[in-house]
């Protein structure tokens, strides 16, 4: 049976699609928001959930509004619910 993945690495999933689609990389994308590489990590892979503010400021960043970035959290929020 596949693990199932906590909130933190759900916004960590989002948080990769749209740097990746914005082509950006973790350097990149962390000197945009200032943090360092290592905590732009840490949030793709679920160690580390970001504050609100710099869940905005990583969409700006990726190009994306943060109410459609905050969409697509709850649509995968949305969607792990219904699988249960």
């Amino acid at each position: 049976m596949p693990k199932k993945r906590n909130d933190k690495s759900k916004i960590g999933t989002i948080l990769y699609l749209n740097r990746t689609a914005a082509g950006l990389t973790q350097e990149q994308l962390a000197e945009k928001i200032r943090k360092t590489k290592c905590m732009v990590s840490k949030y793709e892979n679920g160690h580390v959930c970001p504050p609100m503010h710099t869940i905005v400021e990583m969409a700006r960043a990726c190009g994306v509004a943060p109410g459609t970035f905050a969409k697509q959290i709850a649509e995968m929020l949305e969607e792990d619910e219904d699988d249960n």
